[in-house]
């Protein structure tokens, strides 16, 4: 159950803030492992695109950042391209106060 809830509300609010690169239709998240699945329609594709991803949370300094750790898509360049850049660079989004604050602390339960 929180899981689907968080799905939703992460859902909802990524919907909001990537609208004009397309839509997610749907969105997975299993917290004990630590992974989201998803498919989204994005702009100039003809065909979904499914991808699947292991996330971990660091907090620094009293701040939290959300660390994708693999990334795998249902189009080969780009999980290769994400490969490479996840190989290369820590890639570290921090989390805004807010509902996404909130959101994270259910991630973490």
């Amino acid at each position: 159950m929180r899981n689907r809830l968080t799905s939703q509300l992460l859902k909802a609010l990524l919907n909001h803030k990537l609208k004009e690169y397309g839509k997610m239709t749907t969105l997975h998240i299993d917290t004990q492992a630590k992974h989201i699945s998803l498919t989204a329609n994005l702009l100039g594709e003809t065909e979904p695109i499914d991808a699947s991803m292991k996330y971990m949370l660091e907090e620094s300094d009293g701040r939290t950042f959300f660390v994708p750790q693999e990334l795998d898509c249902s189009r080969q360049w780009l999980s290769l391209l994400a490969q490479q850049m996840l190989k290369d660079n820590v890639i570290r989004f921090e989390i805004p106060s807010g509902i996404a604050a909130t959101m994270v602390k259910i991630l973490k339960l």
